[in-house]
């Protein structure tokens, strides 16, 4: 079996699994590495960038954060669906007492992608998400 069949089978029967558990998003690792990731919670996948950093990939669900906030602008009806959005979002990080690397001082700028399908958020730029 060529390698990319067998890439494809793999990605649908991790799917299968997925499905029958909630939804299935890519997700950066610790290591900087993208993997599927499924869980029942999980409400949208999301890309996240942070100014010149590298594009965050993760599944986010009420655990994470309130989702409820979101929900109202991916709106699926028989007649209409609106596949993805993104937001642009200031955050003080600082002033939320977060510390690492969200050191700087006064509001960071994040563009937050958001989608509902499974595996929709397997993009490393906005443009792809967006398929600009």
């Amino acid at each position: 079996i060529p390698l990319i069949t067998m890439h494809r089978v793999t990605i649908l029967l991790l799917l299968s699994l997925g499905t029958a558990n909630g939804l299935s998003c890519w997700e950066t690792n610790d290591k900087g590495e993208t993997v599927i990731s499924s869980d029942p919670s999980y409400k949208f996948c999301a890309l996240i960038y942070v100014g010149g950093h590298r594009a965050k990939l993760l599944g986010m669900s009420d655990d994470i954060e309130r989702m409820s906030t979101y929900e109202g602008f991916l709106v699926n009806t028989p007649a209409y669906k609106v596949t993805s959005t993104c937001f642009s979002e200031a955050f003080d990080f600082a002033a939320l007492g977060l510390g690492g690397r969200w050191t700087a001082k006064g509001p960071e700028r994040i563009t937050r992608c958001m989608c509902r399908d499974d595996l929709c958020n397997g993009h490393k730029t906005i443009a792809g998400f967006l398929g600009i």
